[in-house]
């Protein structure tokens, strides 16, 4: 009996152990069916994901759909040289032209569930609008948010871009605004201020988007609504007040004869590289993008003798080029424009609250008051390229300029106006232990 429990027991085992081997055996069999399936499984979701990535980077250069397929080959010709083992995975990543509209288009529903999920936290918000053309000639209005939540968490989006087929009136530019912030579920008794440009559909006070929005304000939720103008609208408007029209059409005029002929232009590149200008070329100037007139003028100012030479030899008109009054007035324009675009550029940017804004304008005004008074005295410190002229012709007088600067400070307090009305609210925030604590609401 001890002897055949023995060979029990040592059968038991024995059995025991090839069964383990067996199940082993049968594990491994297994996982390599299973790799079998998710390897290339792993593979496709790594493609897809690649292709995403790329998309969305594309997407944000603006580029052509009809692109995709040139990144792709891009991207096999760099394959095939850096891994050619891993190549077909680089084939497997699609970019071709419907792939990319259909992944922008999910990358775009998904920024907006994000938006969406984002704005339901808001406790105020406010809204910026810009109504504009595109090259179909179709009205695009361009919806701006930005929100505050609980713990002051700021978000600033583009919120919406939406097409306007028909007329453009205030009505229509409010009933879209309507549109565009029920869709994302935004309760407008959250909505505190607006900002539009200056345009009559806007800021009309009846049929303008702005008297449209504070009537509805009035008889739905009995508060008012705060509307800015843009200040980057209004500082461009101030720019204009700048009487150097004279300046600004004869150097278009020069500059077209130049650039526009071909052979023109190529003659006056091979002057440049005769007498090794510093200066390759000379731009074109755009009036729609005003800020591009500091650098035309700039380098027009810097080209002025080899731009004169070359007029001579083509037996161009170039009296008034060489008349120092002219001159003059092109330094002037050439520094003042210099001012007014690193103003505008200080002005742009994400994330900027209307007090740091307001600071920048009010210090603008303040440095022109400051021009003024030295520009009186021939001090040209601020004005680097009249202080060049001055010393090449000590006998140029540079007085004359200090009406244009009055002009100046006179249209940025007049067109700035309303923000002062809300200057002792801005204040809280700039500095607040300066305040009139008297002349501020309670609950602040």
């Amino acid at each position: 009996r001890h002897h055949n429990t023995f060979h029990n027991e040592e059968y038991k085992n024995i059995v025991g152990k090839m069964r383990e081997k067996k199940l082993i055996e049968l594990k491994a069999v297994l996982r390599k069916q299973q790799s079998i399936f998710t390897k290339p499984v792993a593979e496709n979701v790594a493609a897809v994901t690649a292709s995403y990535l790329l998309l969305h980077a594309f997407a944000k250069k603006s580029k052509s759909f009809m692109e995709g397929d040139f990144i792709s080959e891009c991207l096999i010709i760099a394959a095939e040289e850096l891994c050619p083992h891993m190549i077909n995975k680089f084939k497997s990543i699609s970019l071709s032209r419907n792939t990319v509209a259909n992944r922008i288009t999910d990358i775009a529903s998904n920024l907006s569930d994000q938006l969406r999920s984002v704005a339901l936290n808001f406790e105020v918000f406010s809204i910026a609008i810009d109504e504009s053309t595109d090259l179909t000639d179709i009205a695009q209005l361009a919806v701006f948010i930005r929100g505050c939540d609980r713990i002051m968490t700021i978000t600033e989006e583009l919120l919406e871009v939406i097409p306007m087929h028909g007329t453009t009136t205030g009505d229509d530019i409010f009933d879209a605004l309507m549109i565009a912030i029920k869709k994302y579920n935004l309760p407008m008794n959250n909505l505190v201020s607006l900002a539009t440009d200056g345009a009559p559909s806007m800021t009309g006070v009846t049929l303008g988007v702005v008297g449209r929005l504070k009537a509805y304000f009035k008889t739905h939720h009995n508060k008012s609504v705060q509307h800015f103008h843009c200040i980057i609208h209004q500082q461009v408007l101030c720019s204009k007040v700048i009487k150097i029209d004279n300046v600004f059409k004869t150097v278009a005029k020069v500059v077209n004869f130049i650039r526009a002929r071909r052979l023109n232009h190529r003659e006056f590149m091979s002057l440049l590289n005769d007498v090794e200008s510093e200066n390759k070329d000379l731009p074109y100037y755009t009036e729609v993008r005003w800020l591009s007139s500091h650098k035309v003028l700039r380098r027009f100012l810097q080209l002025l003798y080899e731009i004169v030479i070359f007029l001579e030899i083509k037996g161009y008109d170039c009296s008034e080029l060489k008349d120092f009054n002219w001159i003059q007035d092109l330094a002037f324009s050439v520094d003042i424009t210099g001012h007014l675009s690193q103003l505008n550029i200080n002005l742009q940017g994400r994330n900027l609250l209307i007090t740091s804004l307001y600071d920048q304008i009010n210090t603008f005004k303040q440095k022109i008051s400051l021009w003024q008074i030295q520009i009186k005295k021939e001090n040209l410190s601020n004005f680097s390229s009249c202080k060049t002229l001055l010393l090449e012709h000590p006998e140029l007088k540079f007085d004359k300029f200090e009406k244009q600067l009055k002009m100046l400070e006179e249209d940025f307090e007049k067109r700035f106006s309303d923000f002062q009305s809300s200057e002792s609210h801005l204040n809280i925030f700039c500095s607040p232990m300066s305040v009139d604590i008297e002349n501020i609401d309670e609950n602040l």
